[in-house]
């Protein structure tokens, strides 16, 4: 995040909600192509992105900070980001942007019950790049061109310099407006020790999203005012892509 004050604490923006299954499984193993294995070895193997994220209100700008593990390359970005949505809640929201076009079942994406959590979300929530408004503004405003609160500051999901060099522009303005596109919708699998997401259709070049939910914090309200730690992680996983 850029903002230079603490993420207020509103209500959700709207959005569809996915809510997840009482049960959940990885997929089954991706079974051998009849093409010659070094073919797929060299093209396009098999890789992981990995983001993860300490919440802890009593640091200072504490929204601000604690990004502990971020992935940003050529190939895409993952980072976690974390407020509080309500008393005794961890509200974390995953920011996902694919810069490869990526089959369908060939990514899935497991966020572990981290030990600081009481319990699983009961739903995840879900915003993909569009025209859709959230909160009264574009996505593509709420995410990274910024809009300006009442206060005056600009408020902004995405990370701006992250916009620029994946857009290869030198100004939040230049960005053409289908630079980046929606990421498609996934499916959400909420278990009793880990979500597990993935998407059966494509993933083109340029989808970005959001995957956000909230998780009851261990000690309750108490132990987060009290500054007690707490954390989130994530990893993607990529099959052979090719």
């Amino acid at each position: 995040m850029t903002s230079s004050r603490p993420a207020p604490r509103l209500t959700a923006p709207s959005r569809r909600a996915l809510v997840g299954g009482a049960a959940w499984a990885v997929p089954a193993a991706v079974l051998a192509s009849a093409a010659p294995a070094f073919a797929a070895s060299t093209a396009c193997p098999a890789k992981s992105w990995h983001a993860r994220s300490l919440s802890q209100i009593t640091a200072p700008d504490w929204t601000n900070n604690g990004f502990l593990d971020i992935h940003n390359s050529a190939d895409g970005a993952m980072k976690f980001q974390h407020f509080s949505l309500g008393p005794g809640i961890l509200t974390w929201r995953l920011m996902l942007l694919f810069e490869e076009s990526l089959p369908a079942g060939s990514v899935t994406l497991t966020i572990p019950k981290d030990p600081t959590w009481a319990g699983m979300p009961a739903q995840m929530d879900y915003v993909a790049w569009g025209t859709e408004l959230v909160a009264g503004h574009t996505v593509e405003e709420w995410f990274y061109k910024g809009y300006t609160r009442a206060d005056g500051s600009v408020w902004r999901a995405f990370w701006p310099a992250l916009a620029l060099e994946h857009a290869g522009v030198a100004t939040l303005a230049e960005i053409p407006e289908d630079r980046f596109v929606g990421m498609p919708q996934p499916t959400i699998a909420i278990g009793a020790d880990a979500i597990v997401v993935t998407w059966a259709d494509p993933i083109p070049p340029g989808s970005m999203g959001i995957i956000q939910f909230g998780a009851p914090a261990f000690g309750g309200n108490a132990a987060m005012e009290a500054g007690d730690q707490f954390y989130a992680s994530g990893t993607m996983d990529f099959a052979d892509r090719c």
